[in-house]
């Protein structure tokens, strides 16, 4: 599983590492333009177009125009030939980095087929082209040509397209090591990684023993057996260094691929030990949640830090709790709802279920594709009744 991102059809102890990443000796993050800027240089009669927000630049024929379309940015050469370009996080390599629009094309019914020119040609109602990619640590680039005029129209947009996409560069690069030069610690059920150099592989061995108890409590809690198959976790000095190997500062899980990337300033200061890893451990057990409110939901419940959701929801809301619902936080809802608020609450509801009626009915809910039916299946009740529940129990706690 790959990421489209949006596609259209405490003290830090700065090491040697500090020379790698660009942090200062207080840990404060630097501005954007310090290592998001990417250095092109572009030929005669063409142009040089960046965006910053993902960290990368190429070169384009001066003559092109752009456009937005969705999360993509659209290049006209002419009437019926185009070259678009998509951001994808939460890959691997080229092939992982295309597969998002290599689905789309199949999925519409569309042909693809491998190509001297490129990842791999397709052509989809009229409409044809070729794909290529580009990717670095956890991140890529995703370009394809898109024609309907004549065959020699088409070739050359293909080879102006692939001039385009050689030129393409991504920020930061110089800055970091690969995956494969990472410190590691293994445990049980858990392989622990940090680049050289770096605060976190000063921690390795403390956090080790940490992140492989909060393993053995997450698969207790939910019934879930031991995995043999380790987890991976990888830890960043800064914010700045996990948007360097995964254009984003957050931390977030990779679940096809097992993994677990986190940032760690020190041990007072880092992300909690529970939330990713249990998204990890639910996904290889139950499949994905019918809702992120569930997905996200026990991920919270199972932080594994000081925070008690359920106390955190209250004091969010407020006095507004009678008319919150759970509606609104269903479907694309949870994303736009405002996001301390939507996590909050969907830890808390989550915590609920666990402690009112188990971990097996909520397991049901959790995998129901309809979770409307899903609440009667699994609980006898429906997700109004559930929600008045959860309510009730809120109320009738002290702060």
């Amino acid at each position: 599983m790959v990421r489209f991102v949006g596609v259209a059809p405490i003290v830090a102890v700065v090491l040697a590492f500090s020379t790698l990443f660009p942090v200062g000796a207080s840990g404060e993050e630097p501005r954007l333009a310090s290592y998001r800027q990417a250095k092109v240089e572009c030929p005669e009669g063409w142009k040089r177009f960046e965006d910053r927000s993902f960290g990368y630049a190429a070169c384009v024929p001066d003559r092109w125009a752009s456009r937005s379309r969705g999360g993509e940015v659209v290049w006209t050469a002419a009437k019926g030939a185009e070259v678009a370009i998509g951001k994808v996080i939460k890959t691997r390599n080229e092939e992982e980095t295309a597969s998002g629009v290599r689905s789309y094309f199949l999925r519409n019914n569309g042909t693809v087929e491998k190509t001297p020119r490129g990842l791999f040609a397709y052509s989809l109602n009229g409409v044809r082209g070729t794909v290529w990619a580009r990717q670095a640590h956890r991140f890529g680039v995703v370009a394809y040509s898109a024609c309907s005029g004549a065959a020699d129209t088409c070739r050359a947009l293909d080879r102006t397209a692939k001039r385009m996409v050689d030129t393409m560069r991504f920020a930061g690069l110089e800055g970091t090591k690969p995956f494969e030069e990472w410190s590691r610690v293994k445990t049980k059920n858990l392989v622990l990684l940090a680049p050289p150099k770096s605060q976190p592989e000063a921690d390795l061995k403390w956090l080790a023993p940490v992140y492989q108890k909060g393993y053995e409590t997450i698969v207790k809690a939910l019934g879930i057996e031991p995995d043999d198959n380790p987890i991976l976790c990888y830890f960043y000095p800064t914010k700045a260094a996990l948007w360097l190997y995964n254009r984003r500062e957050s931390g977030f899980a990779f679940l096809p691929a097992g993994e677990v990337h986190s940032w760690f300033i020190s041990r007072a200061e880092r992300q909690s030990t529970g939330h990713e890893m249990t998204h990890v451990i639910a996904w290889r057990a139950w499949g994905e949640p019918s809702q992120a409110l569930l997905g996200e939901g026990v991920a919270v419940a199972m932080d594994l830090s000081t925070i008690d959701p359920s106390q955190a929801f209250k004091e969010a809301v407020g006095k507004k709790l009678a008319s919150f619902s759970l509606k609104s936080l269903l479907g694309q809802g949870f994303f736009e709802a405002e996001p301390t608020l939507a996590y909050k609450a969907a830890g808390s509801f989550v915590k609920y279920l666990l402690k009112a009626y188990g971990v097996k009915s909520f397991v049901t809910f959790y995998k129901a594709p309809d979770i409307e039916k899903g609440a009667v299946e699994a609980y006898q009740k429906t997700l109004a009744q559930l929600e008045l529940g959860w309510k009730a129990s809120l109320e009738s706690k002290t702060p």
